[in-house]
């Protein structure tokens, strides 16, 4: 998760009647995937999804592996382990929140909006309702540029979830792609795995208090 600010931008954020926008920058609008009702599945790589906060900060969901690697001929394609329905876990200190956006970088957002909406849109100034007037590239494919983050907590591949208690029983795991163990010895190896971590984190936090 990304929040884009646009508090530099004259532009501002614009809201619509569909307030969670999908994107993916190779079904134009026009494609049988966009139209009302339907939207880019969310398990594809390229399918990013939109969410304006307020007039200056609005929230992108990009897939991680497309967000490390983003590319036309990658969009189209199952992300790993695609599923609609999971448990979840948020590390808030994750969302990466370091971009400040040029005007034309939120007019482009602005487009995808309008052009996602299914009938209404609204804005704090009604210039702002006419993205296209002042965008200098509306090209659907290279919008997706305007998403893409050189964020180094894009970095490393290698992450995981341990949930357990002080016993150092595992209660639950998975990677970062929602990957589960599927057997029972994978399930004690990641359980020595999280108990050793664990062991590592309180030998550091004792050399803290000394």
């Amino acid at each position: 998760m990304e929040i884009v600010c646009a508090n530099e931008s004259d532009v501002k954020f614009i809201v619509s009647d569909s307030p969670v926008t999908f994107y993916n920058s190779v079904f134009y609008p026009a494609n049988a995937k966009c139209k009302f009702p339907f939207d880019p599945e969310i398990y594809l790589k390229g399918t990013r999804t939109i969410f304006p906060l307020d007039m200056n900060h609005c929230a992108v969901l990009t897939n991680v592996e497309y967000a490390q690697s983003p590319g036309k001929h990658k969009a189209s394609k199952p992300r790993t382990n695609s599923r609609y329905f999971d448990n979840t876990i948020i590390k808030y200190d994750d969302i990466i929140r370091e971009r400040e956006l040029s005007a034309q970088q939120v007019l482009s957002i602005n487009y995808i909006m309008k052009k996602r909406a299914t009938k209404y849109i609204a804005a704090a100034n009604e210039e702002w309702l006419f993205p296209e007037r002042y965008l200098k590239k509306s090209d659907w494919g290279a919008l997706d540029k305007t998403f893409i983050s050189n964020s180094t907590k894009l970095y490393g591949t290698d992450r995981e979830i341990f949930i357990g208690g002080k016993d150092g029983k595992l209660i639950a795991t998975q990677d970062g792609f929602g990957r589960k163990p599927k057997t029972h010895d994978e399930w004690l190896k990641k359980e020595k795995q999280a108990q050793a971590m664990q062991e590592h984190l309180m030998k550091l936090l004792a050399k803290e208090k000394i």
